[in-house]
C-alpha cells in the first residue's frame, strides 16, 4: 500500500490501495461495483477504482476511515468470506465507531 498526503486547506489527503488482482477487486467492490456504491454513499471523499488500484482522497479523518474499511474488507475477503452489502454497511459502522472513540480518547489508530 502506498500513501501520499497532500497539504491542502482543511487537511486533505490521498491514499492508494493496491489489490492482488481483478478477482480480489470484484470481491471487495462487488459485481458492477455494488459494494463500492454503498461505500460512496456513506463518505464524501472521492473514491476511484481502476485496474487493481483504489484511490481515495478527502478530509484526513474520513480518508483514514476509508483506509481502515478497505483493509478490513480485504482481510475478510482473503479469509474466504463472500462480502455482501450488509457486511459492508456493518463494517462502515464499526470503522466509524472505532474512529470516533479513538478521536474522543485522543488515541491514534
Amino acid at each position: 500500500m502506498r500513501e501520499r498526503s497532500t497539504n491542502l486547506s482543511f487537511l486533505q489527503s490521498e491514499r492508494i490501495i493496491e489489490v492482488q488482482d481483478q478477482q480480489e477487486m470484484v470481491g471487495i467492490l462487488g459485481r458492477n461495483d455494488e459494494l463500492l456504491r454503498v461505500i460512496k454513499e456513506h463518505y464524501e471523499s472521492v473514491i476511484v477504482a481502476r485496474g487493481n488500484v483504489i484511490v481515495f482522497s478527502g478530509e484526513d479523518n474520513e480518508v483514514g476511515q476509508i483506509e481502515t474499511l478497505f483493509k478490513e474488507l480485504l482481510f475478510l475477503y482473503r479469509q474466504g468470506m463472500p462480502l455482501t452489502t450488509h457486511d459492508v454497511r456493518y463494517s462502515i459502522g464499526t470503522v466509524s465507531y472505532t474512529h470516533l472513540r479513538a478521536h474522543e480518547t485522543g488515541r491514534n489508530l
